[in-house]
């Protein structure tokens, strides 16, 4: 059976943060797959609309699904822990729990329900500082720079601290 590594980027700003990432963390590891690799914990401000601090974190998941089948299966995950809709790219609101597909392997996907490499993953230090703690060295595999040299050259101005090195 082949596998890939899916990377996979969380963020939550309801009541009980740390408690929806660790519920998000055992879905996953149950419907997607093997969890290899656990980033830090990040607070950031939100992104797009006034609202509590985010705590955002990435995940390194073995799967055997394809990338998407585990769009769906992230999405149900959401819809599952009380979410009630995506974002749209102009709407920003609270969430119990984001679940964003940041990687599949080096596969680029760019179709109406899905894109891979996420597209905005170089200006979002709040993104890049928990794929740093896990996969610094992975080439983007568009503009074939590593995720450190990514962070460094990110514009963004948000302050994101490390609250808890893991959960």
């Amino acid at each position: 059976m082949k596998t890939a590594s899916l990377i996979l980027l969380l963020g939550t700003n309801m009541p009980d943060r740390i408690v929806h990432l660790r519920s998000a963390i055992s879905f996953i590891s149950i419907k997607l797959g093997h969890v290899k690799a656990v980033s830090g914990v990040y607070s950031t401000q939100s992104w797009g609309f006034q609202s509590e601090d985010f705590l955002n974190m990435a995940l390194s998941v073995e799967t055997s699904l394809s990338s998407r089948e585990c769009l769906q299966i992230s999405q149900k995950i959401e819809q599952d822990m009380g979410r009630s809709s995506k974002s749209t790219h102009e709407s920003y609101e609270d969430r119990v729990i984001d679940i964003d597909l940041i990687f599949y392997d080096s596969e680029i996907v760019n179709n109406e329900n899905l894109t891979i490499p996420h597209p905005r993953l170089g200006e979002r230090k709040f993104a890049l500082y928990p794929l740093a703690d896990i996969i610094p060295e992975f080439l983007h595999p568009i503009n074939n720079q590593t995720i450190t040299e990514i962070l460094k050259q990110c514009t963004d101005v948000s302050q994101v601290t490390l609250i808890h090195e893991q959960i």
